[in-house]
């Protein structure tokens, strides 16, 4: 890998699949989920527009996912989300969470690189 901030190939389809497949949510959705939880990892996004009602789940999962409870996903339901676009919107969170500490570890490492 010749930029060492460069994603791995085998996390890049990872992110494309779960954010940019068919799904009973847009990938454009998808994509401002991951991206407003990448942004609360310090990672440089623009943290997304996502409809209100999803900022409280979204949140949750990129801070403290474990305090995620029934409720949450009950109150989603009844604005008429899906069981499968509630997965989606939570896996989407994941990963960006997941991502932007991956992508600022990786800065970390080329900071450290340039610094010898």
């Amino acid at each position: 890998m010749d930029d060492p901030t460069a994603l791995p190939d085998i996390v890049r389809r990872l992110v494309d699949t779960a954010l940019g497949a068919d799904g009973d949510s847009s990938p454009a959705l998808r994509r401002a989920v991951a991206d407003r939880s990448a942004a609360f990892t310090g990672a440089p996004r623009d943290p997304g527009d996502i409809p209100d009602e999803l900022t409280t789940l979204v949140d949750k999962v990129a801070r403290n996912a474990y305090k995620v409870v029934d409720e949450d996903y009950d109150r989603l339901r009844d604005a008429g989300y899906s069981e499968d676009a509630l997965y989606e919107f939570t896996v989407a969170a994941a990963v960006g969470a997941s991502l932007g500490q991956f992508e600022r570890g990786l800065e970390a490492m080329k900071r450290a690189r340039a610094r010898r």
